[in-house]
């Protein structure tokens, strides 16, 4: 009985030693990259969440600022208002955030841009696999979204700008690429319309939005009376439908 317990005690050290020893260890790792210059890159927080012991990581909301536009004729004016349907995602890790890259099907564009930004920053590269794109289709990236990183799951969102939703569609105000593969979000929630089976359109942040008092007065948030008045304000019309 005396040697069991020895036995046990002898177990019972050695487990702890053990223990102390990696928790030093983790410790001492922990201090290590605290002190490291990638600080806050997603290698930097799969290998703190490690080091924790986590399986992992939510990064909090994003603070994405979102381009302005004086007037819904100034945004008419600088982008693309188009009504589109979101048919795929996939999220990837870029060096400090998740970014989601949607595909659309375009459903109509009810008007182009009348003027060019020529210091506008240019649309990424889209991930290869997404490509090539079918006859009236675009990608869009949006921050936010769930990735795995090294054995890490990794999740990011943006409040004010909500994730969109397969199979809905949406009046966007975009800036396409030359070839109209990528398209930029640039006015992010201030440019994002749902609309419903009634083609009634709801802004995806209704805080944010500069334009809802606008569709709401003028076109009565009228999907079909906002489609009629770009008629009869472009000579020829440039409403286009898409399949």
């Amino acid at each position: 009985m005396t040697k069991l317990l020895a036995v046990g005690a002898t177990l019972i050290f050695a487990a702890l030693v053990f223990f102390g020893i990696l928790s030093f260890q983790d410790k001492s790792k922990i201090d290590q990259l605290e002190r490291s210059p990638d600080r806050g890159k997603l290698t930097w927080r799969v290998q703190m969440a490690k080091a924790k012991g986590e399986r992992a990581v939510n990064l909090g909301a994003n603070i994405v600022e979102y381009a302005a536009s004086p007037s819904f004729e100034d945004a008419l004016a600088n982008y693309s208002l188009v009504v589109a349907e979101p048919i795929y995602k996939r999220s990837y890790a870029s060096t400090y955030n998740i970014e989601t890259w949607y595909k659309f099907r375009l459903l109509e564009e009810l008007s182009s841009p009348t003027t060019s930004c020529g210091d506008c920053p240019k649309p990424g590269d889209p991930p290869q696999e997404l490509l090539p794109l079918k006859p009236g289709e675009f990608l869009a990236p949006k921050f936010g979204g769930e990735a795995i990183v090294d054995g890490i799951n990794i999740t990011s969102s943006d409040q004010s700008f909500p994730d969109f939703q397969l199979g809905m569609r949406y009046l966007l105000l975009v800036q396409f690429d030359s070839q109209k593969i990528v398209a930029i979000l640039r006015l992010g929630p201030r440019g994002a319309f749902t609309l419903d089976a009634n083609e009634k359109i709801r802004p995806m942040n209704v805080d944010l939005n500069p334009f809802r008092d606008r569709l709401s007065q003028q076109f009565g948030n009228s999907l079909p009376t906002l489609r009629h008045s770009l008629k009869q304000a472009t000579s020829p019309p440039v409403a286009q439908r898409y399949g």
